[in-house]
């Protein structure tokens, strides 16, 4: 649905937002979602002045997205939008044969042309196995992609001493995995939600400027800007479990806009305050000495038994 005109210069409308009751033309709908997350980033003051922010580029949609925004208002002379940080980015190469080269070229030919500094981390040179020597061993990929990503880009963002690391992750996600976490009472996970995750010994802090904006807005702002993020998707991937989650809430969104914006806001406003003492501060793991709840966090334990022998 279009409402015609664009609601700030009259154009002819290529969006409608029904959530805000708001028809935008290209170069309209653009700046809206830079000026949107520009206002998520003060509003959870999740970057200070001249802190030095890490994004990590999959190559994906979202990241590229986050990427092109963050930079978009480090260039900007507008004092609304200007952000006063450095950035840089790092993607991981876990070594899946046929696409982890995909992610690293797009990651790599992006940061080229927007001139920012990138590194790639091998997870064959770091933990001595790949992501397919574990599939190679019958081990659901899946079931360890999520740890070893979050060791790793942790353990880069606290040893090149980074004050932030901005990941992709938009609206639907997070509202997704709030009801999954909702429905299975998981007040721990609850207790954890949060755009800006602060800094503590050994963990670097994480931001996820994207928070309020939804996964059809990343979709179009990456269509109109022309990025093209990688081609196909991981071989070893499976409908996640928070899938079925995002189907129920955007037939919500449908009937009734704003559903998802409102639940998110609600829940940071009103029940996660309650949650604040419930989170216990892990300890460290007895190997590599980062945070981890159990005595050998879950990278190490990897290591052990995909690593070289």
């Amino acid at each position: 649905m279009l409402a015609g005109r664009c609601r700030w210069c009259d154009g002819d409308a290529e969006v409608f937002l029904p959530y805000a009751r708001l028809s935008l033309c290209r170069t309209h709908f653009k700046e809206y979602i830079v000026r949107r997350v520009r206002r998520t980033i003060e509003k959870y003051r999740m970057i200070k002045e001249g802190e030095r922010v890490l994004v990590a580029l999959s190559g994906g949609k979202d990241s590229l997205v986050l990427l092109h925004v963050l930079l978009a208002m480090k260039n900007s002379n507008d004092p609304k939008l200007s952000l006063n940080c450095d950035l840089e980015a790092v993607t991981l190469d876990l070594g899946i044969r046929g696409y982890s080269e995909k992610c690293v070229s797009v990651a790599c030919a992006y940061c080229d042309e927007f001139n920012v500094p990138h590194y790639t981390v091998k997870l064959i040179e770091l933990a001595g196995f790949t992501i397919d020597d574990m599939a190679s061993q019958r081990r659901p990929a899946c079931s360890v992609c999520g740890v070893v990503k979050r060791y790793v880009l942790n353990k880069v963002g606290v040893e090149m001493g980074f004050d932030r690391l901005a990941m992709g992750h938009n609206l639907d996600d997070e509202a997704a995995v709030l009801l999954s976490n909702y429905l299975s009472a998981n007040v721990e996970l609850l207790s954890r939600q949060h755009p800006v995750l602060p800094a503590r010994e050994g963990m670097v802090s994480r931001i996820k400027p994207l928070f309020e904006v939804s996964e059809s807005e990343t979709s179009m702002y990456a269509q109109f800007q022309g990025l093209t993020p990688v081609d196909g998707k991981c071989p070893y991937a499976v409908t996640p479990s928070t899938h079925r989650f995002k189907r129920a809430l955007n037939a919500l969104e449908e009937e009734a806009p704003a559903t998802k914006i409102k639940m998110v806001r609600g829940f940071i406003e009103r029940v996660k305050p309650l949650l604040d003492n419930i989170e216990t501060p892990p300890g460290k793991c007895a190997v590599c000495g980062y945070p981890s709840s159990s005595g050998i966090c879950g990278f190490c334990r990897l290591k052990k038994a995909y690593g070289p022998m």
